[in-house]
């Protein structure tokens, strides 16, 4: 059982799989979370979508 597990956050700021933020949801999802994204554009929403799918989150749109 993850330090996260049963929780859900909502991760601010992932651009691409160099920010920060996007390296703070996949600690968040190692540890058991439910994570969600809120980006600034569509260029930032492709990007994060495409890693969302290489690490499998789960439920993601």
């Amino acid at each position: 059982m993850g330090l996260m597990e049963g929780r859900a956050v909502l991760v601010t700021g992932a651009r691409n799989k160099y920010s920060i933020a996007w390296h703070c949801a996949e600690a968040l999802v190692r540890e058991g979370a439910s994570v969600g994204f809120s980006v600034f554009g569509e260029r930032e929403q492709r990007e994060v979508s495409k890693l969302i799918q290489e690490i499998g989150i789960p439920d993601a749109p």
